[in-house]
């Protein structure tokens, strides 16, 4: 049966558009309210990376964009996050040292979607895409857990990781639709990784400042 005939398919995409868009709103806020401007390179990467995953899927057989509504839904809200921290970032913010795991990542990016449209290898691409997402969280987890201060925002990402749980249902519920389980599958264990480290982080931090 096609996913999109279960009203809780329906159900779960709603939700999964609700939560990333709210969630992704309370860490605008948050950010521009600490005055705490995220780097604009690392959502740039994330930008590209979930568009290049959303145009190969598309691009291939069996595709179903309710199915995959997460990433349908991650370009979206990448996007807007994109626009309000270049809204925010200063010149210096694009000048400062870049991470090497960024820009190793943008690199391979741009190397995915050059192999894409010269083989139309839309499988191999998507699946590469995936890695790249999955990689690109890897700065991020290393600043929280270094840091030791609240720098992210753990309800936004509770909403973003909701987000991500949402969108497993569409994903499961469709037959033979590969490439949107692994979607969500990587959504949730990356989105889930980092809230787990920030969990740690918090704790951590507490018992520094009990001593």
């Amino acid at each position: 049966m096609p996913a999109t005939n279960d009203p809780l398919v329906t159900a779960a995409a709603i939700a999964n558009v609700v939560l990333m868009a709210f969630g992704t709103g309370w860490y605008a806020i948050i950010a521009y309210r600490e005055k705490n401007t995220p780097s604009p390179t690392t959502w740039l990467l994330f930008f590209l990376a979930t568009t290049l995953s959303l145009i190969t899927y598309t691009n291939g057989e069996n595709h179903n964009l309710i199915a995959n509504i997460g990433n349908v839904s991650d370009p979206l809200t990448t996007g807007a996050a994109l626009i309000v921290v270049i809204k925010m970032s200063r010149w210096n913010d694009w000048k400062e040292k870049k991470d090497l795991v960024v820009l190793l990542c943008l690199l391979a990016t741009a190397v995915i979607f050059l192999f894409w449209v010269k083989t139309s290898e839309h499988d191999a691409a998507n699946l590469a895409a995936q890695s790249i997402i999955s990689i690109a969280y890897v700065p991020t987890l290393r600043k929280v857990w270094k840091s030791d201060k609240d720098g992210e925002p753990l309800r936004a990402w509770g909403m973003l990781w909701l987000g991500c749980a949402a969108s497993a249902y569409p994903a499961f519920a469709s037959n033979g639709n590969l490439f949107s389980r692994v979607y969500a599958i990587r959504a949730i264990v990356s989105v889930g990784s980092l809230i787990a480290v920030i969990l740690i982080a918090r704790h951590r931090a507490k018992l520094k400042r009990a001593c």
